[in-house]
């Protein structure tokens, strides 16, 4: 947060806006993980099965990366 609100201030927009959407990313991540991880794997494995063609669930944040 600290480094996107110095982009601001030094008038680097899009690099704020970059920032910024990685934060809500992670708060997003760290917020289902903690709270929905069980209803996230059913609902994902659901409306995309291909998707998950490696792995069955997620476990952690770096499972969140897409396969190749």
């Amino acid at each position: 947060m600290t480094e996107a609100l110095t982009c601001y201030r030094d008038r680097a927009f899009r690099a704020t806006i970059v920032m910024t959407w990685n934060l809500a990313y992670d708060h997003l991540l760290n917020w289902i993980m903690a709270n929905h991880l069980a209803r996230f794997n059913a609902a994902i494995s659901v409306r995309y099965p291909k998707w998950l063609f490696r792995k069955k669930s997620l476990e952690n944040k770096d499972d969140t990366n897409l396969p190749q």
